[in-house]
């Protein structure tokens, strides 16, 4: 899944070039379109920064397309990170601000189907830690945090996104 994402401070000049007559940089100004927040985000304050997304990557020529990072690119800047793909996304455990989080399980949001080797490829519900089985729950208080359920009770997971 790929998704193109713009800062507040970006849209102020896009705007700002937009009302100025240039077509250049974007699609105008009106077709943006708010979104959760999902940035980078090891920070609590990065976390909480409105973002915008601009259309369909395919039919908007000049937009830059901010990849979101795989599994296998994940794991080769931090091998010791514990993580597994959900609807096309790394969730990664062991982030401080997210486990100091006081969040509440809701549904049920899938089970790990495998847990991978080291150099394996990683599909929808693989993790590289987390045993197959594992149910995972989303978060009722955040949309980019999943929990899963161990044996030692519950871990938060992050939503590991490009921003």
């Amino acid at each position: 899944m790929h998704r193109t994402i713009l800062s507040l401070g970006l849209l102020a000049v896009l705007t700002a070039c937009h009302s100025a007559g240039s077509d250049t940089l974007l699609e105008p100004a009106a077709t943006l379109q708010a979104t959760l927040p999902a940035a980078d985000l090891r920070s609590p304050a990065a976390a909480t920064t409105p973002e915008l997304s601009v259309g369909t990557p395919s039919m908007s020529p000049g937009v830059f397309i901010i990849d979101n990072p795989t599994a296998e690119e994940l794991l080769a800047s931090l091998p010791s990170a514990d993580i597994f793909v959900y609807g096309n996304v790394v969730y990664e455990a062991g982030i401080d601000w997210v486990d100091d989080l006081k969040l509440t399980k809701a549904a049920e949001a899938g089970i790990i189907a495998k847990q991978v080797g080291k150099g394996e490829a990683f599909e929808e519900l693989y993790a590289n830690r987390l045993p197959a089985g594992t149910k995972l729950y989303r978060a009722a208080e955040r949309n980019d945090v999943l929990l899963a359920k161990t044996k030692k009770g519950f871990k938060t997971y992050y939503a590991i996104v490009e921003g």
